[in-house]
């Protein structure tokens, strides 16, 4: 047909035109090609050290984000349009969108959370201004419009912190009922062992004010007298070191567990484990006595959990809405 032809012609003649005068790209890009090219960005800045790229987990995060863009875009059957082609106002429903969407979690319930909706749609204009706009596959026009969902900023404290009384409660029932062997005969010899080494852990926090991700960070090498001290006091230098730190700064910490470290290295002696310089002080010795990983947090915090319902704690907090974690300890010191 020569009319719908010549049509077709004015039509892309006007887009290119168009294009070269606002000085985009002639080439075109979905939005999944668009995610392709920000991941691979992405990845090119993780690091292990914070502040100088992003972490894994940050990465993870923005993965799933842009996942979430590109689930919406093919809700809105634009996922074969060109992103130069798709409207700016139709994608501002993506916040209600994913509100609207359930958990994909198990582990996770309620609503979800305002503020990493929003966070949602920051990652996805930022990926849009950084890529398709200095890119010029777009123009600044053409940048998606997302309404973000307004929230209240909750300024309460974000965790709960044990009081003096439960902090008593439970070191208590950690050292005369969850380790002593008189009251745990059918437990075996290496469980109580292993039980040892976490008691010690999760009381450092409480004792050190370190994270419990830097305090599975450290080395046997990173700890050390300090200077002009004999091998009698109990203090000791502690280093956190960058890539093990949150802030990505080294420091040290000055803290008596001179005595803890004994107890928690005697323990692994015991289950056949000697630690060498450079092995983390705790070990996971579910791996083996030549795997030198430190344990996970989620293995200590199921712990956690065991023994707050065990030493009668959990109950108390229950009935007060309150909830204790590992990290519950850092701010308790």
């Amino acid at each position: 047909n020569k009319e719908l032809a010549i049509t077709t012609a004015k039509q892309l003649y006007r887009d290119i035109a168009g294009k070269i005068e606002k000085g985009e790209r002639l080439k075109q890009i979905t939005t999944d090609e668009l995610i392709g090219m920000w991941d691979k960005y992405l990845q090119s800045k993780i690091t292990t050290t914070p502040h100088k790229g992003i972490v894994p987990k940050t990465y993870k995060s923005k993965r799933y984000w842009l996942g979430n863009w590109s689930k919406y875009i093919k809700e809105l059957h634009l996922h074969k349009t060109p992103i130069d082609k798709i409207k700016p106002h139709l994608t501002r429903g993506f916040s209600v969108w994913l509100e609207s969407r359930p958990k994909e979690t198990a582990q996770h319930t309620g609503a979800r959370s305002r503020e990493q909706i929003n966070n949602n749609v920051n990652e996805v204009l930022k990926m849009y201004r950084q890529i398709a706009v200095r890119e010029r596959y777009i123009s600044t026009d053409d940048v998606p419009q997302i309404d973000r969902l307004p929230y209240e900023i909750d300024d309460r404290v974000k965790r709960d912190i044990p009081t003096e009384a439960e902090y008593e409660t439970y070191w208590k029932y950690l050292q005369h009922k969850y380790i002593a062997k008189k009251n745990n005969k059918n437990v075996p010899w290496e469980e109580l062992e292993k039980r040892k080494i976490f008691k010690e852990f999760v009381l450092m926090i409480a004792n050190t004010g370190l994270r419990p991700k830097e305090l599975l960070g450290v080395r046997k090498s990173e700890i050390s007298e300090l200077v002009g001290k004999t091998e009698t006091d109990e203090n000791l230098v502690i280093t956190i070191r960058r890539e093990n730190a949150k802030t990505g700064r080294q420091r040290q910490v000055i803290s008596p567990v001179r005595k803890r470290l004994d107890r928690i290295y005697n323990a692994y002696r015991k289950i056949g484990i000697v630690h060498q310089p450079t092995d983390y002080i705790f070990l996971n010795p579910n791996k083996g006595k030549y795997f030198k990983e430190s344990f996970g947090r989620m293995i200590m915090n199921n712990r956690l959990k065991d023994t707050l319902v065990a030493s009668g704690l959990q109950e108390q907090l229950d009935k007060q809405d309150r909830s204790l974690s590992l990290y519950s300890f850092r701010h308790y010191y």
